[in-house]
């Protein structure tokens, strides 16, 4: 995981309204935050409120993994804008097999993909 590189592109990143620009550079600030803090509880109280009021659900996504202290991910599963496919794959790159095969019988059954 390349926290810096995903600043640097937030922070280069074309906005399409100012309000989006402003979004994008707060996000920027609260990774480069988790990078030199390591994530602690100043940084975590600090940051779920911004977790829940961002629009993108990608980004949500983005805080509910660093924000997240439990091995599951969940929070980051359970994001209901996210595309099924991108779940899979999220599931897939960050959990271990035991963890994956409860994931995909729940999203292939309980899910409709997107």
């Amino acid at each position: 995981m390349n926290i810096k590189l995903a600043i640097n592109e937030l922070n280069r990143f074309p906005a399409r309204t100012p309000q989006e620009g402003v979004t994008l550079r707060l996000v920027a600030t609260a990774l480069a935050g988790y990078i030199d803090g390591g994530g602690g509880q100043l940084w975590r109280s600090s940051c779920e409120p911004l977790r829940l009021s961002v629009q993108d659900p990608y980004i949500s996504a983005v805080f509910a993994f660093l924000l997240n202290t439990k091995p599951e991910y969940w929070s980051v599963l359970v994001e209901s804008e996210m595309s099924l496919r991108d779940k899979i794959a999220f599931a897939c790159r960050f959990l271990d097999d035991e963890r994956v095969r409860p994931i995909l019988n729940y999203k292939l059954c309980y899910n409709s993909p997107k």
